[in-house]
């Protein structure tokens, strides 16, 4: 027999039983046209690869998985050409309109890959005229990296990706070929070859895949590391860095990084510019870093105490000699002030003991007669002496011993928007909706906008019932706080202002308080802010923090959003009154996260908080009865500083509460 060639098909390896190895051929690949066509019904069915055990080593790694390959067969020993083994490109659908959102995608939380098992085309949804594109993403190569479970996200290194067009998502199907996951026949997917690709898209290109002015900010900094160490030393200042970038070629490394990236030399040199004016304005000190950094300074005392003991010691080391020659001084003029002072002291005491004898001898003629006085003075008003002490005696209240904590600044219970009424009885109701009206009732008189005012109703009970931590924030925070937890629990909270060091033991004394909620103040620039993990996991304890003023917001870390819920009080206009307490109400209600439609113009969000925020929506929506809500999309996403995507997203929603948020972040 002679040799005959299968030629470039895709077959199903097939290792479920660890004693057999098949081949299952599923198409053959059409150069002219470039399809996969099925195979008809003359071709084998299945090879077994066991015949030839080299071949059988190579194709294990890739159990239950479509590959293409040209097999070739010697006189029934199986043989494969070397190097034509390869995977297929598998087609996966995506919700993103153009190329750019599929790499943000990529570069930020990492995108889930339905097919892990292949090389992929990401598509974008089709245009008006029909058209898709597609990045080719390699995950075979070292390129990507998974997170968990299938998620894949894009290294620093790697800076472009392919690009490929097509007419419409028909034309790209008409040269792949469907199957269905080894695993389950239900679920079917296309596969289609590299080759194709690059032979049937309208349009084969690269496109950057990493910011700009990062990958030139990276590059120059690269150039720089290698030109400071060439003269030996490196600087701590920017005159070094001015002089490198003044003397740059840029028409060769601005052509380099161009060709590199794929881009325009133009957008380089624009690039390069920016980074330019930085550094011009880091060197004056006028940069908004630099005046973020000196307002961390000057709040923060443990940042300050670190920037000046860091400043202290480099001016000690550029100023030793200096040091060395003061101290000397310092030391000779020591000595003569001791000398001084031994002198001076004689002086006094020589002085002390004249005063001395001069005061005795008027002493001797005098106490006699001042004695004198006295015994007299006290015999007149022995009478009135003994009543006022028996008045005094009688008057003073009894002390008892009070046990206070010894590390916890407890604040006393003083609020100033409302009375207290802690006598009422209860309310036990399985039914949210009561519990709802029930919370709602007292707030009525203080919040005007009805829409925001059921949503801080809704908002609260839900954050309550999950034992959700609140960061409040504005003048009204405390009074929020305090009113919260007792419309909640029936009971004041304990306010502990956040000072001093943290803890095991603070800890200890915060779980041995009585009231079910505590209130944080100021914890934010405090030394408590780090253990923050600690704190939202108290037992049986509701958490709320207050902060009074917006601005403090700029030494929190973004990671806090993940342990508390903001919600900023100035938005709701509070208004003095007085109020009678809701007492606890049932928390059994349980409400299911669900998908909430804006959210999808929120590219800028980090996975994590968009989690939060579909959930306490989801919540809230569930009690208002399926109306829309926008409570914590605002808070979430006013507090991350990402003001503009909030804009972006109102000015979309007609609505008076959206309308409302619109006014209070333009009056911010």
């Amino acid at each position: 027999m002679g040799i005959e060639t299968l030629g470039t098909s895709l077959f199903l390896i097939d290792y479920s039983d660890k004693n057999k190895l098949f081949a299952y051929r599923k198409a053959d690949l059409n150069e002219a046209s470039g399809r996969l066509e099925p195979t008809d019904n003359t071709d084998p069915a299945a090879v077994d690869l066991n015949i030839n055990p080299r071949i059988a080593a190579i194709f294990k790694k890739y159990s239950k998985t479509y590959i293409l390959c040209e097999l070739d067969l010697y006189n029934s020993n199986y043989e494969l050409h070397k190097g034509t083994e390869k995977l297929p490109v598998a087609i996966q659908k995506s919700r993103f309109s153009i190329p750019e959102e599929v790499i943000d995608k990529l570069r930020s939380t990492g995108l889930y890959i339905v097919q892990p098992k292949y090389n992929v085309l990401i598509l974008t949804n089709p245009s008006k005229n029909g058209s898709v594109q597609g990045l080719y993403v390699d995950i075979k190569n070292d390129t990507y990296l998974i997170n968990s479970h299938q998620n894949y996200r894009l290294r620093s290194s790697n800076y472009t990706l392919k690009k490929y067009s097509f007419d419409s998502i028909d034309q790209l199907y008409k040269y792949s070929y469907k199957v269905a996951e080894p695993e389950n026949d239900q679920n079917p997917f296309y596969l289609t070859s590299q080759e194709s690709l690059e032979k049937y898209s309208t349009d084969e290109s690269s496109i950057m895949s990493t910011d700009l002015n990062n990958a030139v900010r990276t590059e120059i900094l690269k150039r720089l590391k290698n030109h400071t160490s060439k003269i030996g030393f490196y600087s701590q200042n920017l005159k070094l860095l001015r002089s490198y970038l003044d003397d740059l070629d840029e028409n060769v490394w601005t052509d380099d990084l161009a060709k590199k990236f794929h881009c325009d030399v133009d957008k380089i040199n624009e690039a390069y510019e920016g980074i330019f004016q930085n550094a011009e304005y880091l060197a004056a000190g006028d940069d908004e870093d630099m005046a973020n950094l000196k307002y961390a300074i000057k709040n923060n005392e443990t940042i300050r105490q670190i920037a000046t003991d860091t400043v202290k010691n480099d001016w000690e080391k550029e100023n030793n000699s200096k040091i060395q020659q003061t101290q000397q001084l310092t030391e000779k003029i020591n000595l003569l002030s001791t000398k001084q002072a031994t002198l001076t002291k004689q002086v006094d005491q020589l002085t002390i003991k004249k005063d001395e004898l001069e005061k005795k001898q008027q002493l001797a003629t005098d106490v006699e007669t001042k004695v004198q006085q006295r015994i007299d003075e006290a015999r007149k008003n022995a009478a009135d002496f003994i009543a006022e002490m028996a008045f005094n005696q009688a008057a003073t209240p009894k002390i008892y011993s009070v046990s206070h904590p010894q590390h916890l600044a407890i604040s006393p219970f003083n609020p100033i928007k409302f009375k207290v009424d802690q006598q009422a009885a209860p309310i036990e109701s399985a039914s949210a909706k009561l519990a709802y009206n029930a919370l709602k009732g007292p707030l009525l008189s203080m919040i005007d906008n009805q829409a925001l005012l059921n949503e801080l109703t809704a908002y609260l009970y839900v954050l309550h019932n999950q034992n959700r931590p609140l960061l409040l924030i504005g003048d009204d925070a405390l009074d929020i706080a305090q009113l919260a937890a007792l419309l909640l629990t029936g009971q004041p909270a304990t306010q502990i202002e956040c000072t001093g060091n943290f803890s095991a033991a603070v800890c200890q004394e915060l779980q041995n308080i009585e009231s079910p909620v505590i209130v944080l103040n100021n914890l934010i620039g405090s030394a408590w802010l780090s253990h923050i993990n600690s704190l939202v996991h108290l037992s049986n304890k509701w958490l709320i923090l207050t902060e009074s003023f917006t601005d403090d917001l700029n030494l929190a870390p973004l990671g806090l959003y993940n342990f508390a819920a903001p919600i900023f009080t100035d938005v709701f206009e509070l208004q003095s009154s007085k109020l009678s307490v809701t007492p606890a109400i049932d928390q059994s209600a349980h409400f299911y996260q669900f998908n909430y439609p804006p959210l999808a113009d929120l590219k800028g969000i980090n996975k994590s908080m968009r989690n939060h925020i579909e959930e306490e929506t989801a919540w809230i929506t569930k009690v208002l009865n399926g109306r829309d809500a926008y409570l914590p999309l605002f808070g979430y996403i006013y507090a991350s500083g990402k003001k503009h995507l909030l804009s972006k997203l109102l000015n979309k929603i007609d609505t008076p509460t959206a309308h409302h948020l619109i006014k209070f972040q333009e009056l911010d």
